[in-house]
């Protein structure tokens, strides 16, 4: 990963502190997602791009080089690529990630494992939209398996995320087992867009939580927001 995607990773997920009610719109987070790499296949030649978050290339017909995905968008629209589809992003991956997901206990939310990444919904709306042809390529109707299975994976989780929160905040009215709940949130690897949604309910529970028992808060913080590692 580009040292450009590293700061932004480090920035983000655990920044809760200081932006209470803080949420990014749609295209701040596709921003964000666009300096995580991906590969294509350029159908021309070119030297190295000298970036910010470091260099690419040099580029040659049919051969697979990697670039921030803002670049590869840039070729793709440009017709001097293809875009090589990531293995997370095709339905055969994504079937074993839902299955995975409906299996998983109630308080599960560990993605890392099945490869998922951090910016997951940013990039597969961008390469679906973008890149259809390409995941389209792959076999008939993968396009819309893709998006029916991306949302089925975020309502799973998603309903996950709002049992944990309701716990949260039943502990928050209950003040007198307010010490308890650090021992029952264990949310692992949320995504990005998941601790985008979850900020203002949990920041305001945080708050609360903090004038009650300031150690709870941080032991709760550790447990809580671990940020998804998948890769792309």
């Amino acid at each position: 990963m580009a040292s450009g995607v590293d700061s932004v990773a480090v920035h983000n997920p655990g920044s809760f502190a200081g932006m209470e009610g803080a949420m990014l719109n749609c295209q701040e987070m596709e921003f964000l997602a666009e300096w995580e790499e991906v590969e294509v296949i350029p159908n021309f030649q070119g030297d190295k791009l000298h970036m910010i978050c470091g260099e690419y290339g040099p580029f040659y017909p049919n051969r697979v080089v990697k670039v921030p995905l803002f670049t590869a968008v840039n070729l793709k629209d440009s017709r001097k690529c293809r875009i090589e589809v990531p293995m997370w992003l095709r339905s055969s991956t994504l079937e074993r990630v839902l299955e995975a997901e409906r299996d998983a206990s109630e308080q599960a939310t560990d993605l890392t494992e099945l490869g998922i990444p951090f910016h997951y919904t940013a990039i597969a709306h961008i390469l679906l939209k973008h890149a259809a042809d390409d995941v389209e390529a792959l076999r008939v109707g993968e396009v819309h398996d893709c998006r029916r299975l991306l949302r089925d994976i975020e309502d799973v989780r998603a309903s996950k995320i709002r049992k944990g929160t309701r716990m949260v905040m039943d502990e928050v009215k209950n003040k007198d087992h307010a010490h308890d709940v650090s021992a029952m949130i264990n949310f692992r690897n949320l995504t990005f867009s998941e601790l985008n949604q979850a900020r203002p309910t949990l920041t305001l529970a945080l708050d609360t939580l903090a004038d009650l028992n300031p150690r709870t808060v941080r032991l709760l913080v550790c447990s809580f927001f671990v940020p998804c590692r998948g890769a792309c």
